[in-house]
């Protein structure tokens, strides 16, 4: 009996439906593993604004509180997390490293500074901040502008952020001797 002209339409359909249903079965597993939940990542970015004041961001000129707080989940990964939204919000003197299980590693606290930098904050700026540079003369700040590169900032924020000791003592060094000799110029 020869194959009716439906017939290899109906083998089309019936493969179509096959891979939707793989599909939407194969996405709707990756979702229950990953752990991928919204509403949960929502709810760490909600704490971590609340507790954000107008102290904690006088170190952060420029940043976008609500991005950057939804750049540290993501960096660190909801998964990750080692405080709940409640306890996020009930302990306000929490540190970025108590954020995540087993502390922040580089790649988080790494993430974390690209994802403050894409979320409006000037490292430099920040830097300067938090080491007073503001006051500096222009004379001053162009002598520190001209010893201290893009990578030692990154490289002692990611260590503060991870609360890396060593990794913060390597650069200790050469931003002791910019400042040093940017003092008198």
């Amino acid at each position: 009996m020869p194959p009716s002209s439906s017939g290899g339409s109906n083998t089309a359909l019936i493969v179509i439906i096959v891979v939707v249903v793989l599909g939407a079965v194969g996405a709707g597993a990756y979702f229950l593993l990953s752990g991928s939940d919204d509403g949960e990542r929502q709810a760490y970015v909600d704490a971590l604004v609340a507790t954000s004041d107008d102290e904690d961001m006088a170190n952060y000129p420029g940043l976008d509180v609500e991005c950057a707080a939804g750049a540290t989940v993501d960096a660190i990964g909801v998964d990750n997390m080692a405080l709940t939204p409640e306890e996020i919000e009930a302990d306000e003197d929490y540190d970025f490293a108590d954020l995540a299980e087993g502390g922040l590693d580089q790649e988080q606290g790494g993430g974390i500074f690209d994802g403050f930098a894409d979320c409006g904050l000037v490292w430099r700026d920040a830097f300067y901040a938090q080491i007073g540079g503001e006051e500096a003369t222009d004379s001053q700040r162009q002598c520190l502008d001209e010893s201290i590169d893009d990578q030692l900032i990154e490289d002692l924020m990611v260590a503060g952020l991870v609360e890396d000791t060593e990794g913060a003592a390597d650069v200790e060094a050469p931003l002791e001797e910019a400042i040093t000799a940017c003092r008198n110029a």
